[in-house]
């Protein structure tokens, strides 16, 4: 009776836990090792993917998705040859999705699955999809870019001091030769008191305060 009770708690927590697999809010998937044919593959995944699971399940990934085998390949290779899980962030990734090949952005964990003898016979890959996130951090920083570019080629005296020791960020063409006379190297990153300590006793650090 004992002997069946442990088999049954081990066939329930082995349900459970592909069931919370199936579930998960995030892209799991499990490739056999060697070929990389697709074990499981749970909707959310098939969601990111733009696959059905009749598309993926029992079929080799690259065979599937064959766009994904450059960037793929090497690093399920690295898994398989370290023994050990392979950790990205922001990965880009060309992938079919609605009809044509758009670069996307991952971060991914390749776990190495093994048997009892130690062997790796699979691979899980847990996904999170972080495109959006991605593209909006590349249009502040060309935002961002230009906005500097404007400063430094305006005709207006133009600095730009950061914190509360007025750390000297950003100091334009004009106002370095015309009121500063400096050159850049001399001032950028420094504090302005250090650059100008003749300003103290001054109302303009007061003003900045």
């Amino acid at each position: 009776v004992h002997f069946c009770r442990m088999n049954t708690d081990i066939a329930f927590s082995k349900e459970f836990i592909v069931d919370g697999l199936l579930q998960a809010p995030t892209g799991i998937a499990i490739f056999s090792v060697p070929g990389y044919t697709v074990k499981m593959a749970n909707p959310f995944y098939l969601q990111m993917v733009d696959r059905t699971e009749d598309d993926m399940i029992g079929r080799p990934l690259f065979e599937v998705m064959p766009e994904v085998a450059t960037v793929v390949t090497p690093l399920f290779r690295q898994v398989i040859e370290s023994g050990t899980p392979y950790y990205g962030n922001e990965v880009a990734t060309a992938l079919k999705r609605h009809g044509r090949i758009e670069t996307s952005y991952f971060n991914l964990v390749y776990q190495p699955l093994r048997n009892f003898a130690g062997a790796i016979e699979g691979i899980m890959v847990v996904a999170n999809e972080v495109t959006e996130l991605v593209l909006a951090k590349k249009e502040q920083q060309e935002s961002e870019e230009k906005f500097r570019q404007v400063v430094s080629q305006s005709p207006i005296p133009i600095a730009i001091l950061r914190g509360r020791e007025f750390n000297i960020e950003l100091a334009n063409a004009s106002i370095l030769k015309i009121i500063w006379q400096r050159t850049l190297s001399q001032v950028q990153g420094r504090k302005l008191m250090e650059v100008f300590p003749e300003l103290e006793g001054q109302p303009f650090p007061n003003l900045l305060r």
